[in-house]
């Protein structure tokens, strides 16, 4: 039940204001239901308003306050009067004021009065077009019955510039309102067709300035003093990016509210993108087509359609050559939003399409910002490309390469962290393979377990589908007291070499190039302390059990040093202690030589 105040004279209004609602806005039985869509647009206002003809030379609004220069109207008003004024520059409807100082020269100071201060009864029930638009406050290049083509130069001071044309072919705005005293109802639906070239420069922009209001065209209610409608366009930000939008945008939306009932809302929207849209940054930059109905200065509603093109961005960085894959989708919210001088609360957006959803997908390909049909970087890289995006991954995975100072218990030590190992190898082919050492995260802290916090990679290209085939992944050789060290061997005679593992126990395993011209795991051998037997040890190569002398014979062969002598040896430590402290920078210097040296031969081919 509704309560009615209790003095007469409040009893008598609110009971004839309510009686026109249950009339015009509920149903029979006073059921909730809707007003006569077809009333016309009707102005009722309340006893103590003034309505000036007279013009108004001046005003301005800053929240609640508003300032008034009337001029010659200003006799006409005095103190607690609600005086209801024509257009002026600052506000192109005109507006209210309830009245709380005249001064000398006609200038009236006071508030914004609530819109049940102003009208007994407002209906306001119009259909507006592209022909009812006030062209005289917009930038145009041309304006037409039919057509309205605005020119767009945006300065969003350090943040960037946008650019462009915005076409408005047509639009249809219906602002239904109807504001009996303390009740009201509304109804608006908007429909907009429109065309825009845009070419945007950003830089991170900050989350005040992510809506930027690009046009607002004033579209006047002649047949309601002080209201109108603002067709206004927003560029809705969310990339620092550079940005080139083509498209085609039907958009449409309608929402209403009354006090007793929900909420409706729907949203729709038809988009055509240009070919060459472009967008280079994570995120989403769209444009916004919105009407805003204002009554005295009031928002009294707003409704509005984004649509743009969102996207999902991975650059990567080649010597000479910046590139840029972006999967592209278009997306589109509608929203509404009732505010301001009626009691109704309403902010609800709906989500028409996404990524998940959208029309429209598209994966493009830039090359330092350029829009490219294909990726020439693929098409020029060769092997040495290769091996340069793969040492850039593994940077990217396992940290820059860096030397760490400890301790090993009570013991000074140095190791190395993150890509800390890079070697271009023949083994003894012809081919050419890079191999890789990592450490994994704790090595970033801790003096390694050597047993598990390297990671050895041989990489391989692959000529037919130009990219890098891991060939074999493993761990680095280590002695029982931690070293870790990469160890490569040359055969007598130097026709094969080997990325030699060695652990404690004398267990071997030679990683190259079989004799069958395979590329993995050459020869194992290992000597394994036994109780039985005459030597005190079990000896095997390959699996097989073989005498000392056999496998001595092995090692020899791989060129391992052996009881036969010193192997070919090269020894590349990652971590270390005690007389071979200072070893892990040299190896660090490896690694960055060979990624000057790949990056060199890629710069000479491009």
């Amino acid at each position: 039940p509704l309560a009615l105040p209790q003095r007469p004279a409040q009893r008598d209004q609110a009971a004839k204001m309510f009686a026109v609602f249950h009339r015009d806005v509920l149903g029979e039985g006073g059921a909730p239901g809707e007003p006569d869509p077809s009333q016309p647009t009707t102005v009722d206002y309340a006893d103590d308003v003034v309505l000036l003809d007279t013009s108004v030379s001046g005003a301005a609004a800053s929240g609640e306050d508003v300032t008034v220069t009337l001029g010659a109207g200003a006799g006409e008003v005095s103190e607690g009067d609600v005086v209801v004024f024509g257009p002026t520059e600052g506000m192109p409807f005109g507006g209210a004021v309830k009245v709380e100082s005249v001064e000398a020269g006609g200038r009236v100071t006071g508030a914004r009065p609530e819109l049940s201060e102003v009208y007994d009864e407002l209906v306001i029930n119009e259909t507006l077009g592209l022909e009812d638009l006030d062209l005289s406050s917009v930038r145009l290049m041309s304006g037409y019955a039919d057509k309205l083509e605005i020119e767009v130069s945006q300065d969003i001071g350090e943040y960037g510039t946008a650019k462009g044309t915005i076409t408005i072919n047509d639009i249809t705005i219906k602002p239904f309102l109807v504001l009996l005293g303390p009740f009201s109802y509304m109804d608006m639906s908007f429909e907009c067709d429109m065309d825009a070239e845009l070419a945007l420069e950003l830089s991170m922009i900050p989350s005040d300035l992510r809506s930027i209001k690009l046009l607002s065209v004033p579209v006047p209610l002649l047949s309601v003093p002080g209201t109108g409608v603002h067709l206004n366009v927003y560029l809705e930000i969310d990339a620092a990016a550079s940005v080139s939008l083509s498209s085609s945008i039907e958009v449409s939306a309608s929402a209403k509210k009354d006090v007793f009932g929900l909420p409706e809302f729907r949203g729709d929207c038809d988009v055509d993108l240009a070919d060459d849209v472009s967008i280079s940054a994570k995120g989403k930059v769209g444009l916004s087509p919105a009407a805003a109905l204002e009554i005295l200065g009031w928002s009294a509603s707003r409704i509005g359609v984004e649509t743009g093109v969102g996207a999902e961005v991975e650059t990567s960085y080649h010597p000479g050559l910046t590139c840029t894959d972006a999967a592209m989708w278009v997306y589109s919210d509608a929203y509404a939003e009732f505010l301001g001088g009626t009691d109704l609360d309403l902010e609800a957006s709906i989500k028409i399409f996404d990524k998940d959803n959208s029309p429209l997908k598209r994966d493009i390909h830039l090359e330092d910002g350029l829009l490219v049909d294909e990726c020439t970087w693929k098409l020029v890289r060769g092997k040495y490309g290769a091996f340069y995006d793969k040492l850039q991954e593994l940077e990217e995975s396992y940290g820059e390469g860096r030397l760490v100072s400890g301790g090993f218990g009570s013991i000074a030590a140095k190791w190395l962290t993150g890509l800390c190992f890079a070697g271009v190898h023949d083994f003894g082919d012809g081919v050419e393979r890079l191999v890789t050492a990592c450490g994994t995260g704790m090595t970033a802290d801790s003096f390694p377990n050597a047993e598990g916090t390297y990671e050895v990679t041989i990489w391989e290209y692959d000529e037919k589908n130009g990219e890098l085939e891991a060939v074999w992944r493993g761990k680095p050789s280590h002695s029982n007291g931690g070293y870790a060290y990469l160890i490569f061997s040359v055969t007598p005679g130097g026709g094969r070499s080997y990325l030699m593992r060695n652990i404690p126990d004398a267990e071997y395993t030679f990683v190259g190039v079989r004799d069958d011209g395979s590329f993995g795991v050459a020869r194992t051998a290992s000597a394994v302390i036994v109780l039985d037997g005459p030597e005190g040890f079990a000896y095997t190569v390959d699996g097989v059990r073989v005498t000392m002398q056999q496998y001595w014979d092995a090692l020899a062969s791989m060129g391992a040093g052996s009881i036969h002598g010193p192997g070919n040896e090269t020894t590349w430590t990652l971590a270390a202690y005690g007389q071979e402290i200072d070893d892990p920078a040299k190896t660090l210097q490896l690694m960055r030589e060979t990624s000057a040296w790949i990056e060199e031969r890629v710069l000479s081919r491009a």
